[in-house]
């Protein structure tokens, strides 16, 4: 975790109070977006995994000015992870009968098949200002 002072402290994630923001990257779905919470933090969530029933995320505050290099392609994806402004949080959402959302603080390292590539940023198209990854 970075040790700025621009990193606020947060004790659990809700996922109740997110308002989506910006997706960054789509294919058959949400893969890389954005998320705010009430407090105005915003989060820059990643699909990593799926399976029958279930979705999970890494979700990891992002400061503007971070967010922003990241769009510009001025940072690796990767970094927003494994060097993120705040606490980094998995979510799993269950499909089953009784839809649930299961949230845990990433304690440690995260798996590496979950991790972007070393190297990879996003970088905007020319013609339509949409964002691709490089």
């Amino acid at each position: 975790m970075r040790s700025d002072s621009s990193a606020a402290t947060v004790d659990r994630l809700d996922l109740a109070s997110l308002v989506a923001g910006r997706t960054l990257i789509w294919y058959d779905g949400p893969r890389l977006f954005t998320t705010t919470d009430a407090a105005g933090r915003v989060y820059l969530a990643l699909f990593v995994n799926d399976t029958d029933s279930t979705e999970t995320y890494l979700y990891a505050p992002i400061s503007a000015v971070r967010l922003a290099t990241l769009e510009a392609g001025d940072m690796a994806l990767r970094d927003a992870f494994t060097a993120p402004d705040g606490q980094v949080w998995r979510v799993m959402f269950d499909y089953t009968a009784e839809a649930t959302a299961d949230v845990a603080a990433v304690n440690g390292a995260i798996p590496e098949a979950w991790l972007p590539a070393a190297g990879v940023s996003l970088h905007r198209k020319a013609t339509t200002g949409s964002v691709q990854h490089a």
